[in-house]
């Protein structure tokens, strides 16, 4: 669903590049790897959209894409990629109409995959920005999850919607059948990727992402993002525990 910022709050969340999403792991990493394209080739979504940061962003995803066979349209800094056209012009309605428009954000979130729980739980929160839905869906702490319903880390997140909550079946259904797509593509990509998924997830007042299990490490948010040992930072605002 489509999150955007909020004009009158600060944005401490990360802004992930869609260059994360845009391309094959190597053998052992995670980035750049694509679970949306995988869930396409699934037949568990019509629509892939992406949102350009800057013109290398858009370069790398629209070649990314367009090298699988897909047709794009764009509006703005967003990106869609489908099969057909109809659904691309349809997919750009519905962006104009925005997201205070449930009929376009049920199209939408019924296009892109996402489970129509979730979506009714999208549309019934007040304010949609990323605060707004960390604040409305993420449970208090002592609530171990699976890690396939991960969302606080987006470019870590096997999904691409908010959850109506970190233990709805449909979206652990997708999550799973996604990280299965990417393991049969890419060898022992699921391996790896719960290592670092399978923590206790921060968001800190200062923007930067912690992830805790017997170590603590930091996701920077760079074009390909990047694990590195986690310095002292400011006190989470937000968590998500997926060790269940």
């Amino acid at each position: 669903m489509d999150r955007r910022p909020h004009r009158s709050r600060p944005r401490v969340v990360p802004r992930w590049s869609a260059r994360a999403r845009s391309g094959a792991p190597a053998t052992g990493a995670i980035w750049p790897f694509d679970p949306e394209l995988a869930q396409l080739e699934l037949g568990l979504r019509d629509l892939v959209k992406r949102e350009a940061g800057d013109d290398e962003d858009r370069r790398v995803a629209r070649a990314w894409l367009s090298a699988r066979g897909l047709a794009l349209a764009e509006l703005g800094a967003v990106i869609f990629a489908a099969r057909d056209a109809t659904t691309l012009a349809l997919a750009l309605e519905a962006e104009r109409a925005g997201d205070r428009d449930p009929l376009a954000v049920r199209w939408l979130g019924a296009r892109l995959g996402y489970p129509p729980c979730c979506t009714e739980r999208y549309l019934a929160i007040p304010i949609r920005d990323d605060a707004g839905l960390f604040d409305a869906l993420l449970p208090a702490p002592g609530h171990p999850a699976p890690p396939e319903s991960l969302w606080l880390v987006g470019a870590l997140g096997l999904i691409s919607h908010a959850p109506c909550s970190l233990e709805c079946e449909d979206t652990l259904r997708l999550g799973r059948a996604t990280l299965a797509a990417l393991d049969a593509r890419y060898a022992g990509f699921a391996s790896v990727w719960r290592g670092l998924a399978s923590r206790l997830h921060t968001l800190d007042a200062d923007g930067r992402v912690s992830c805790t299990a017997t170590d603590r490490l930091e996701v920077l948010p760079e074009p390909v993002p990047r694990v590195v040992a986690a310095a002292a930072g400011a006190a989470a605002r937000w968590s998500a525990d997926h060790r269940g």
